[in-house]
């Protein structure tokens, strides 16, 4: 057999795997691929040129590139089509089993300048395949941004499903939650719902291309590849014990296809706030009718968390102690049956008082710190902000129809109750909001019943002062829960905690 031959084709076998085909076409056109290979009468002609497979079937001829986003067909379809495929599978049939490694493993040697006996360097992505579709989702994002998001289509959302199921198989969860952002994006858009946002779908498309070209371009850069593909959340450590704060639980969902339940806990040992949740998939046909607010207000009393059986809106509302316990660095809480829950007492907002001063002198060492060490290109995203008011009530509440987000400020109490300030502190208000979703529905109800109860005659005095728990973002703060004199209140769900 011509080595010239054998060469080009061994370094297109790796990616005549079916993971990898379908990111490239649809299940039906991969099938008929299949089917339609299996039937050939004659096996399909192939020729060398220059590192270029030529491979001439009925009624086509496919050249298959080194640059496998360049490689094309003569036929008249305008998207990847059935022959490309049929290619692939041609070329890896010509190829004795070992033989695509080793010409992959020299391939690399030789684009690092080295001789293939000395060795290639490490690439945090290792195979050809999951190089290949690096590229090819940084040529669908780049004729993307070219023809413009208006133009997208249910093709495109499904195409960007696929994307991100192989970005996932592959281990690359930053680009695989991208990708199920924009497709969500594209749906959204497609249907005229208010949670299309053209700033933020355009964003994410740009961001895949950037992310796609630096990995592509730092593919021998272990360091930098790793920080671009986001390596997996932080190993979880074994606690003996620990004591905490419940601060109340609340619903959310992503555009990458997630949605869930959160209890928020104050962790007194390392005087930080932590999470525990509760999530499901949202992106299957099956599931996506589950994650309405119904079935996440279903997960928040589900008694089955840890070995007593608790609920998510018990673990969000009262002190508890936890023996051998899991919790990472970005402050999760895992969920292993063998930890002992242990309860307490509920959650009081004299407790609250003596968190929040903690945590405001955190914040203060934590600014102080970040001014002077700063923050590099590929350092990881911060955990979640939080932060406590103290607030003495709320007004100039506004829906924002451009923003599709409830408005409003809360006013704080004056004189240091919230941990933050005293009599002379400058912060007076803060500014906050709440994006419209389904979920989100009674939250924004719950708001603006409290702004009409600040006004003169409407019992202002029973509904504050009371302590909102926040994240914390650059347009301002969006409330999580509240704890006032009966204790923690789960507006979220449409009523108040335990």
């Amino acid at each position: 057999m011509n080595e010239e031959l054998l060469r080009a084709a061994a370094l297109f076998a790796p990616f005549a795997k079916e993971n990898f085909l379908l990111t490239l076409v649809s299940r039906g056109i991969y099938n008929r691929a299949q089917k339609d290979y299996a039937a050939l009468g004659e096996k399909p002609r192939l020729s060398a040129e220059q590192d270029r497979l030529i491979v001439t079937l009925p009624g086509a001829e496919v050249h298959l590139e080194k640059d496998f986003a360049k490689s094309h067909c003569s036929c008249p379809a305008q998207t990847n089509c059935k022959h490309l495929l049929m290619a692939l599978f041609a070329a890896a049939e010509l190829v004795p089993a070992g033989a695509a490694e080793e010409a992959a493993e020299t391939e690399s040697a030789a684009d690092d300048g080295s001789e293939a006996d000395q060795g290639k360097t490490e690439s945090a992505l290792p195979d050809a395949p999951a190089l290949a579709l690096v590229e090819h989702a940084k040529v669908y994002a780049a004729s993307f941004l070219e023809k413009g998001f208006i133009t997208a289509d249910q093709t495109d959302a499904a195409r960007c499903v696929q994307f991100s199921l192989q970005f996932e198989g592959e281990g690359i969860g930053g680009l695989s939650r991208l990708f199920r952002g924009i497709a969500d994006d594209i749906e959204n858009m497609l249907g005229k719902n208010s949670a299309f946002h053209p700033g933020l779908a355009f964003a994410s498309v740009s961001r895949v291309y950037n992310t796609t070209s630096l990995i592509l371009a730092h593919r021998d850069d272990a360091e930098k590849c790793s920080a671009l593909i986001e390596k997996s959340r932080s190993v979880y450590r074994l606690i003996k014990r620990g004591e905490f704060t419940g601060l109340g639980a609340y619903p959310w969902q992503t555009r990458s296809g997630y949605a869930g339940v959160t209890a928020l806990v104050f962790h007194q040992e390392s005087g930080r706030i932590a999470s525990y949740t509760l999530s499901m998939a949202d992106y299957y046909e099956k599931t996506k009718n589950l994650t309405g607010i119904k079935n996440l207000r279903s997960l928040l009393y589900r008694q089955d968390n840890w070995d007593a059986g608790v609920s998510l809106k018990q673990i969000g509302g009262e002190n508890f102690g936890l023996w051998n316990f899991r919790l990472n660095d970005e402050g999760r809480i895992s969920s292993a049956g063998t930890t002992h829950y242990i309860q307490r007492k509920k959650t009081a907002m004299s407790d609250i008082a003596k968190i929040a001063v903690t945590l405001a002198g955190e914040k203060k060492k934590k600014d102080s710190d970040g001014a002077e060490k700063g923050e590099g290109y590929f350092k990881k995203r911060r955990s979640a902000a939080y932060r406590i008011i103290f607030a003495a009530g709320i007004h100039d509440c506004v829906f924002d129809k451009l923003s599709q987000a409830l408005t409003f400020t809360v006013e704080l109490v004056r004189g240091g109750a919230d941990g933050t300030g005293d009599e002379t502190d400058s912060e007076s208000c803060v500014e906050a909001f709440i994006p419209y979703s389904e979920i989100n529905a009674d939250a924004i109800r719950f708001i603006e019943e409290q702004s009409g109860l600040n006004a003169p005659g409407h019992g202002a005095q029973n509904a504050f002062p009371r302590y909102f728990i926040c994240s914390s973002s650059q347009r301002g703060l969006v409330p999580l829960s509240a704890i006032g004199e009966d204790g923690v209140e789960n507006w979220y769900f449409g009523g108040k905690g335990l």
